[in-house]
């Protein structure tokens, strides 16, 4: 009890220099707590650019002129539905498919009109009208400049063209010519084929109607998955017209990009013909790709170049608070020799001046690190947690240097101190 009253009141008389050694320590541990606050948070804005950033690569032909009706063939479309991927004969450990996400398809088929009884056929495929399968209105531009003018009807929404049922939406031109049925619905059924294709057949589709767009255009949209069936049915494998995506984990775009070279060629606008040396079918790469991660790019590096000076600069606070917590400490306590002396000299244990000064110490330790944590929590309320580790490693080193001066003054000499001072 006689250790706590004689240094509360010592702390009284030299009230100045206890601020000042308790600001001292209050400041550093605020700084560290800040420097970590923010070196996390710029880890954690990094993490939400590579989540949350999508970046789109875009399939197109060799000169990068165009971006639809390219009949993207069935060995590329695969690669992007099969959940398994080979090359060069050997299985992927991880699968093309799990690198993507945003899948983007479209594709054009020829449909016509066709009333009970009349057989499935098309006296003229190629200037037959589009029907026209989409995972995205994005992904054409004509019902995507329509987009806002488009009426779902009742349960339906965009989300329509990722599903696999059979229903679409058509003009309303077109829908005013439609009859209803006794619940109220419309439906359609056509005759389809494939013009690019080299045979005449045709396959039967039944489409409710469930939404309209302005105009008299005699387009019929519907879902990728619906007319991915129909593909299939006419032509025995699954093409597209046009194809994008987004790359599901930024942090192995590089990767990606090194599967991506196997199947598409960088752009180049001469149209240049590159060697396709992974297959004994194809000579050359059929279709360029685009990966637009310059955005991404761009961000990251800002973001890590202030991560790293961040990174560089922690060690260097924390090493230079670890020495001058250290010396701070050594020196205030190093002033009060002649005290210490006189402590001695009056019977005072050495074990009792040791218990004394090294309770002030720690008791202006623990309440500067208190204010500068709870000035952390006012400012931050704690968003990101204290640097616990360095804090103590902090408070030892400032203990610890406060320590070893006064176990030296302690077992010095009263007369070496009292003949020193004179």
């Amino acid at each position: 009890m006689f250790i706590v009253e004689y240094a509360i009141n010592r702390m009284k008389r030299g009230r100045k220099g206890c601020i000042a050694l308790m600001m001292l320590t209050f400041s550093f541990v605020l700084y560290l707590c800040i420097l970590n606050n923010t070196l996390e948070k710029k880890e954690h804005q990094l993490d939400d650019i590579y989540q949350n950033l999508d970046v789109e690569c875009v399939v197109s032909n060799l000169r990068g002129t165009q971006t639809d009706n390219l009949y993207i063939k069935d060995y590329i479309v695969s690669l992007f539905l099969s959940d398994e991927s080979t090359f060069l004969g050997k299985k992927d450990v991880i699968p093309f498919s799990s690198y993507v996400k945003n899948l983007k398809f479209k594709l054009n088929l020829k449909y016509q009109y066709l009333v009970e009884g009349q057989e499935v056929f098309i006296s003229n495929l190629r200037d037959a009208d589009d029907l026209i399968g989409l995972t995205h209105l994005s992904t054409d531009s004509l019902i995507a400049q329509e987009s806002n003018a488009i009426t779902y009807f009742e349960n339906y929404s965009e989300s329509l063209f990722l599903s696999d049922e059979s229903v679409c939406i058509v003009s309303a031109d077109i829908f005013q010519t439609l009859s209803k049925d006794k619940e109220g619905n419309c439906y359609v059924r056509l005759a389809v084929g494939d013009s690019a294709y080299s045979e005449d057949i045709f396959a039967e589709q039944r489409f409710k109607v469930v939404g309209t767009y302005e105009g008299d255009n005699r387009n019929i949209y519907c879902p990728w998955e619906i007319i991915k069936a129909l593909s299939i049915k006419i032509t025995g494998m699954i093409h597209t017209d046009s194809l994008s995506f987004s790359i599901k984990n930024n942090r192995q775009i590089d990767i990606f990009k090194e599967l991506l070279a196997r199947y598409f060629t960088n752009v180049d606008i001469t149209g240049t013909l590159t060697d396709y040396e992974a297959s004994n079918v194809l000579t050359y790469y059929e279709y360029a790709i685009t990966v637009y991660d310059g955005t991404l790019n761009k961000t990251v590096s800002s973001i890590k170049d202030n991560i790293k000076v961040l990174e560089i600069l922690q060690p260097v606070i924390i090493m230079m608070s670890f020495f001058i917590g250290f010396l701070s400490s050594f020196l205030f306590v190093r002033n009060r020799k002649p005290e210490f002396a006189v402590m001695r000299s009056l019977g005072t244990k050495k074990g009792m001046v040791f218990g004394e000064a090294f309770f002030e110490q720690f008791f202006l330790g623990i309440i500067g690190t208190a204010l500068g944590l709870i000035v952390y929590y006012m400012s931050y309320h704690f968003e990101i947690r204290p640097p616990w580790d360095n804090i103590v490693a902090f408070l030892l080193c400032y203990l610890l240097g406060s320590g070893v001066v006064i176990f030296w003054i302690v077992n010095v000499k009263v007369m070496a101190i009292l003949k020193e001072k004179e």
